[in-house]
């Protein structure tokens, strides 16, 4: 991890865990307080904090301007920090979010949030795309069951995917070790 370093805190909204629109998240208490972790770890630090919230049509989970938009409370921005609103699974797609991160002069990111097979990788895949480097955070994003899968699985197995994609695949605890030195 470089000097020029942003988290990146994805979708971490309502909608995953009111269990209104969707089944709410397994394990969500256990990723939220992850994500809380590198947060308060970036705060002060030189590490960028940008939070990244999904803008999702009328009826769907992240139903854009609705209480399933809004982030989750326990890790809810501040008035000065960034949010970057997108509407497609990777953050970077029809965004400023490269622009934004060449102005900081950026190299490197951490990735967490939701969710794992999605919008996680995706962003973490694009990054990769354009240079920087990826760490991700396997214990600080989610996602829910699906195709007979645990939601553990998923985010196991995306953990390997993009670890042979050339992310760095660290523990919370080892991203705020080095948070710490930056």
């Amino acid at each position: 991890m470089s000097n020029s370093t942003a988290l990146l805190v994805i979708d971490v909204q309502m909608g995953a865990f009111d269990g209104v629109r969707c089944d709410a998240m397994p394990g969500a208490d256990h990723m939220l307080e992850k994500v809380g972790q590198l947060i308060d770890a970036v705060r002060g630090s030189s590490v960028e904090l940008i939070y990244v919230q999904h803008c999702a049509p009328k009826g769907q989970v992240y139903e854009e301007g609705s209480a399933h938009w809004l982030f989750h409370p326990d890790i809810a921005p501040t008035d000065s920090d960034f949010i970057l609103m997108k509407r497609h699974s990777s953050s970077f797609e029809d965004t400023e979010l490269d622009d934004k991160l060449k102005s900081l002069n950026i190299d490197s990111i951490i990735v967490c949030g939701l969710q794992s097979e999605h919008c996680v990788s995706n962003t973490a895949l694009s990054a990769l795309s354009l240079g920087y480097q990826v760490t991700v955070a396997h214990d600080a994003h989610g996602t829910f069951p699906d195709a007979g899968l645990s939601a553990e699985q998923i985010i196991e197995r995306q953990n390997r995917r993009l670890l042979e994609k050339g992310a760095v695949i660290k523990s919370s605890d080892e991203v705020i070790k080095e948070i710490g030195i930056l």
